[in-house]
């Protein structure tokens, strides 16, 4: 028995002090994430492309209190001392505790029964971090048998032990509401909503660890400012693909342009084509998610990937992709344009319902007739929806944000399909597509014909280490030659009719749409989407940038609303980010 003992001494020793083999940790598999899995972390930071703060992790204290170890008399000794300190005066203080104190004696009380012995735990709301401090302070001066003299320690003696704090963790927005519909928010469970903090959710509370072997992701080291504003206790935070300063530009010009137009709303999205990065993307109206539950909630879903719309003539750069990649046009195919025509049972007619006799391709872009569109679907039968679908249209582009949502296209064989659609949809009218992916299709064609999944994160910070996101390759949807032939088509149509979207020094590949709205399925004459999507420098683009103005008034023309607001974003990026002209500016 005694030997037998000692052997299982020993291995409870072995098992206990040393670690088993297979626990043992090997550089071949380890990863600087794994540590992560052992136990929860505090909810990671957010940061944009350069490192600036935009979400950290602050705390409130909620302070609470004992009243059934308090009288009437002690409470009222209380309450000029922690009232101040919870931002209530000393008459709400009592009013609010009173109700909890036990009660007090009553000489007719009859004999054998028990009076209310209070409330054993009672809320009285939450401080900030310089209040605790303070409360801290006077519990400590309470109790000190040194310092008696009510004169110089009027907290001595009262009954502070009662007052109790316990930390309230709570999101922090440096930058006030930049960039709310992108980074979502927390409520007080704290349960995330929108954006970020719901897609990312199991990441930033060290959740979902990423191994350094992952595909499609490299580990790289910290640089500053990435250090001085990562998590310090080696929670997963995240690098996001936003740049603060473009956001801001994005939210301020926006904001200025529903304002001017008295519009019910906009987005404006700014995608880098190469890599499918958000560089900025903001809608209106907006919220702060520091205090989201002040704004209705209608405000909190991001219209940008979560709205699909009718995006009218901007949807044109896509069937003429779609004709000049299947060779059934070129640039300079002509047709008679009679103004009005007949398809599909169905009148259509160009915007100002003029006539434009014999017109190119070109024409088409320039003056953005509806019956040019319809004859390249004409020629293009069916295969136009082969096009749409390889643009990604009526499926989600799969950015890391939460809540986006499909779109609508109607495909030959559907019910709810007719040959009318084929006419309609090829000046975006009966065709529903979100902001993002009207944006991302397009950046495509600035691609050089390679559409890139859209994606919000950059690298995931965890450890003093980043594990980079590398732009991802959906497909080519066009040749390289068509993405050319267009782009050229589209910089001839802001050159020669698009005066108020044009940069000076930069060449601008781009086009207007004016989209109409359907309201109990018909179009209202009155209410339109003003639209303006293009890139620059047009051949080799650093930004696409798509404007959206919802229901604007006193103009409803996107060449007109949406087109200033484009060439005013554009101009303040070029600069910030010192793009060179590829133009010499015109005297």
């Amino acid at each position: 028995m005694a030997a037998f003992g000692a052997v299982l001494l020993g291995q409870l020793l072995r098992w206990t002090l040393w670690p088993r083999p297979a626990e043992a940790k090997s550089p071949l598999i380890w990863s600087p994430f794994q540590e992560a899995r052992s136990a929860p972390r505090e909810r990671g930071n957010i940061l944009d492309r350069n490192g600036a703060l935009l979400v950290t992790t602050g705390y409130r204290w909620k302070v609470a209190i004992t009243p059934s170890h308090l009288s009437q008399k002690s409470a009222e000794k209380l309450a000029p001392r922690l009232a101040p300190l919870l931002g209530m005066s000393e008459g709400d203080f009592l009013r609010l505790i009173g109700p909890a104190l036990p009660a007090p004696a009553d000489a007719n009380q009859p004999a054998g029964a028990t009076p209310s012995a209070g409330w054993p735990y009672l809320a009285l709301g939450q401080v900030d971090s310089a209040a605790r401090a303070e409360i801290e302070r006077r519990k400590q001066k309470a109790y000190d048998v040194q310092d008696k003299d009510p004169q110089s320690n009027p907290d001595f003696g009262l009954p502070w032990r009662e007052v109790t704090l316990s930390p309230v963790a709570m999101r922090v927005y440096p930058e006030g509401g930049l960039a709310a519909h992108v980074l979502g928010f927390l409520n007080n469970e704290p349960k995330a909503f929108f954006g970020i903090e719901k897609y990312w959710d199991a990441e930033l509370r060290g959740e979902n660890p990423f191994d350094v072997t992952h595909e499609g992701i490299a580990l790289t080291n910290l640089s500053e400012p990435f250090q001085r504003n990562a998590s310090p206790d080696g929670a997963h935070d995240l690098v996001l693909t936003i740049d603060r300063a473009m956001q801001f530009i994005v939210e301020q010009e926006l904001r200025a342009t529903v304002e001017r137009y008295s519009a019910d709303g906009g987005t404006i999205i700014v995608i880098d084509p190469k890599t499918g990065a958000l560089l900025a993307s903001a809608s209106y109206p907006t919220y702060n998610p520091a205090s989201y539950s002040a704004s209705p909630s209608e405000v909190w879903n991001d219209p940008a990937i979560s709205a699909p719309y009718e995006p009218g003539s901007i949807f044109k750069i896509i069937t003429m992709a779609a004709g000049l990649n299947a060779g059934v046009i070129t640039p300079d195919s002509t047709y008679n344009d009679t103004g009005c025509r007949m398809f599909g049972g169905r009148k259509i007619c160009n915007l100002d319902d003029r006539s434009y006799s014999i017109s190119s391709m070109r024409d088409v872009l320039l003056h953005s007739l509806n019956l040019g569109t319809v004859h390249i679907n004409e020629l293009l039968d069916k295969e136009f929806y082969v096009y749409v679908e390889r643009f990604g249209f009526g499926a989600a582009t799969g950015i890391d944000l939460a809540n986006e949502a499909d779109g609508n296209v109607r495909r030959p064989g559907s019910p709810d399909w007719s040959e009318a659609d084929l006419g309609s949809n090829s000046f975006g009218q009966g065709i529903a597509v979100t902001p993002l992916q009207m944006v991302s299709a397009v950046s495509a064609v600035a691609n050089k014909g390679l559409l890139m999944k859209p994606h919000a994160v950059a690298g995931i910070i965890a450890n003093g280490r980043m594990l980079k996101v590398e732009p991802y390759q959906v497909r080519r949807v066009i040749r390289q030659e068509t993405a050319a032939t267009l782009t050229e088509m589209l910089v001839e149509a802001v050159d020669r009719g698009a005066e108020l979207a044009q940069v000076p020094g930069y060449s601008v590949a781009g086009k207007s749409g004016t989209a109409q709205i359907a309201v109990n399925g018909k179009y209202d004459e009155n209410a339109t989407i003003a639209g303006f999507i293009g890139y620059l420098p047009a051949h080799d683009p650093a930004f696409v940038i798509l404007v959206k103005i919802v229901r604007p008034r006193g103009e409803a023309m996107g060449n007109r609303v949406a087109a200033p607001a484009f060439k005013r974003v554009a101009e303040q990026f070029v600069t910030l980010a010192g793009i060179p002209p590829d133009r010499k500016p015109s005297k």
